[in-house]
């Protein structure tokens, strides 16, 4: 039924939901407990506080420093 819905909504200008969409969703996309972690992949993990006043300054007043 949803592959049918993601047919026809996929035709519109903005699909809500698409046909490949639905087959993305019949699966989980948990990581499995097996997986490595960022230290075995090389990762140095960033705070976010390190990386979101960056993301965030166009958004402060111009009289804001």
């Amino acid at each position: 039924m949803a592959s049918i819905e993601g047919w026809f909504l996929e035709k519109t200008p903005w699909p809500l939901l698409t046909r490949d969409q639905v087959k993305l969703l019949k699966g989980d996309n948990v990581v499995g407990s097996g997986a490595l972690g960022l230290d075995a992949l090389g990762v140095t993990p960033t705070p976010l506080e390190a990386i979101l006043p960056i993301y965030l300054a166009r958004f402060r007043p111009a009289d804001t420093p």
